[in-house]
């Protein structure tokens, strides 16, 4: 199911053009949009600077009941190149495992969903993430190597330490490991991880994490430890906000409800640009429609004329 590294054509280092992933959950509790609401505002971000003809595919994966909710949220975005599939059918592993969050899922969907992309990179989206300017592929992909944000591994050391155990390896061999999402994710070094933790294990890999649920393991630090074991690091990735490469993440994200009075995202669009993203992390509650205006007033200063595809239907 998920070829060794180097069985085919992944190992070229020319691209063209690159995927992008967005699991999602679009409802909570019957009637809720508010997640609905974030995708959409993320979509028309992308949209309104012309991005989405940059990827091969944009592959939203959704609770199999919400499918026609994603076809709805893809609607104004005629131009995108999207395919909308169920969860479940996308991976029947999570039948096996009822009950589980929905954010380990999302993990779990970035990993596999990569894993068998058409691109060597794939990049991950969640709902909470907006987009600040315009790029080309060759912004984020320089000579076959993915621009790769990063953060101090103590920062979440459980998490490094749970992935570890996993992958029979150390977690803290260099004191700076991979942020979260916006990322670019390789298909080969997903491939080579999903492989290795079947051969460490004996057991299928998307299985085996959702049975280690309740370990600290995320998808990232997985992903960056696997690369690092099997010298794939240097040769996928590079750092970005380095030399003149753009960050993925602004460092002006919100992350707490708390900071929403003194928030300000502007330097998130300056010129030339620093970061291409800002998180608008959804557990903080924020109804969407105010960070979104917020936002939008940045746009609208700069220039960037606002489209239709904000609203919810």
């Amino acid at each position: 199911m998920y070829p060794s590294v180097g069985s085919d054509s992944s190992r070229k280092r020319s691209v063209e053009r690159i995927s992008a992933i967005l699991p999602i959950r679009l409802s909570g509790t019957p009637g809720d949009l508010t997640t609905f609401a974030r995708g959409r505002t993320l979509l028309a971000s992308l949209d309104r600077r012309g991005l989405l003809g940059i990827f091969q595919e944009i592959l939203l994966v959704v609770p199999d009941r919400e499918l026609s909710l994603a076809h709805r949220l893809v609607a104004p975005f005629a131009d995108g190149p999207f395919t909308v599939i169920g969860e479940d059918e996308a991976f029947p592993q999570f039948r096996t495992f009822p009950g589980q969050h929905e954010y380990r899922k999302q993990q779990l969907i970035k990993l596999g969903a990569t894993a068998r992309a058409a691109t060597e990179f794939t990049l991950t989206l969640d709902a909470d993430v907006y987009c600040c300017h315009s790029f080309e592929t060759s912004d984020l992909v320089i000579e076959g190597r993915a621009l790769m944000q990063m953060e101090p591994r103590a920062m979440h050391a459980p998490w490094w330490k749970a992935s570890a155990e996993l992958l029979s390896t150390e977690p803290d061999r260099s004191p700076l490991g991979m942020s979260g999402t916006p990322a670019l994710l390789s298909r080969t070094i997903s491939r080579a991880l999903l492989a290795a933790l079947e051969s460490l294990h004996g057991r299928d890999p998307i299985a085996l994490l959702l049975d280690q649920a309740s370990s600290r393991w995320t998808e990232y630090t997985l992903y960056h430890l696997c690369a690092e074991k099997n010298g794939l690091l240097d040769r996928f990735h590079l750092p970005a906000g380095e030399q003149g490469r753009p960050s993925l993440i602004c460092e002006a994200s919100l992350w707490s409800a708390r900071s929403l009075p003194d928030w300000d995202p502007s330097p998130c669009f300056s010129r030339p640009p620093s970061a291409l993203f800002i998180v608008c992390q959804s557990n903080t509650g924020l109804p969407p429609d105010l960070v979104a205006a917020k936002l939008s007033r940045l746009e609208e200063r700069r220039g960037v004329a606002m489209c239709g595809g904000d609203s919810v239907p």
